[in-house]
């Protein structure tokens, strides 16, 4: 089952979970030092949202960070898996955490779930809930 951790349990794995996040960084996103003391920061301050699956033994094997985004031109709010990160997951483990995902925006009034994979299974799986998948443009900008 997916659980979303408290601070305190974030604190605890942040080895963990970190590495996995800087394994599985958004497109959107750069890796830095600062960067992974912002993310901690949102996470801890609850403006970001850590999950993770453990296994019969507890070991997490499975972590997906999400945030709220809000559009401002279409007044609407969605939840954004910032980061998702699993090795040797079964359909059925992606399946209760995309289900949970679900009830968890549903909840917070979230009209769609949006995130970046570069992992073809998952894109498979997200199609039987529905979703749209479609490619992101990202030009990096070079300092001049």
């Amino acid at each position: 089952m997916l659980i979303q951790l408290t601070s305190d349990q974030i604190a605890k794995h942040w080895d963990i979970i970190k590495v996995a996040i800087e394994d599985c960084m958004p497109p959107l996103s750069h890796i830095t030092v600062d960067t992974m003391n912002r993310v901690l920061e949102l996470l801890l301050t609850g403006n970001m949202h850590c999950w993770v699956y453990q296994n019969d033994e507890r070991k997490i094997i499975a972590v997906v960070v999400t945030t709220f985004y809000y559009d401002y031109p279409s007044a609407t709010q969605d939840l954004l898996l910032y980061a998702v990160w699993g090795a040797n997951l079964s359909e059925g483990v992606w399946t209760d955490g995309f289900t949970t995902l679900m009830r968890f925006a549903e909840a917070n009034n979230c009209k769609t779930i949006y995130g970046f994979t570069s992992a073809p299974e998952l894109v498979e799986l997200a199609k039987h809930f529905g979703a749209q998948t479609q490619t992101y443009i990202g030009i990096p900008v070079r300092e001049v």
